[in-house]
């Protein structure tokens, strides 16, 4: 921090990356949180549609007589709707050909952006810390009668962070 006279503590910034940290190595390819994520992603879409089409998948005729309800119609729901936006731009004889590439491709980059905004989601990696002394400044509030004031103080101690 620079010189003068600083109203917040000194707080130890963890170091932003752009690039993918790596977690771990597997031979000569490293895994990365990024890596990871999408891993992920695509385990969880591979269960809900196992999931969703298990009625369809165990081939009875009554349960293909039966309206379909819940993850099968969100299923379904998902695909119809990509088949008709895919048939109206490539035709219906090209459309119902590329559909499983181009839905396959929108549902997993949809999902994975999606999972992006839910707290937690690629920040997954290991915290490195440098120990230096900082100077810390420490805002306080004194209470004067009839008044709130607030006064600075400054302390010569090293500054830890209690973790990650």
């Amino acid at each position: 921090m620079g010189p003068g006279i600083q109203i917040f503590p000194a707080i130890e910034k963890p170091h932003v990356s752009l690039a993918a940290e790596k977690l771990f190595g597997i031979g000569p390819i490293n895994v990365t949180n990024s890596m990871l994520t999408m891993f992920i992603v695509m385990l969880a879409l591979v269960l809900f549609f196992a999931y969703a089409t298990r009625r369809i998948a165990s081939g009875s005729p009554e349960a293909a007589r039966q309206a379909p309800r819940g993850a099968q119609n969100f299923a379904e729901f998902v695909v119809e709707t990509l088949l008709g936006l895919v048939e109206s731009t490539a035709g219906k004889r090209l459309g119902r050909r590329i559909l499983p590439l181009i839905a396959t491709f929108f549902i997993f980059i949809l999902t994975a952006n999606y999972t992006g905004l839910l707290p937690g989601v690629g920040t997954i990696g290991f915290c490195e810390h440098e120990e230096a002394a900082h100077t810390a400044v420490v805002l306080t509030s004194s209470m004067v009668p009839m008044a709130g004031s607030p006064a600075v103080a400054a302390a010569e101690e090293p500054v830890t962070s209690p973790g990650c």
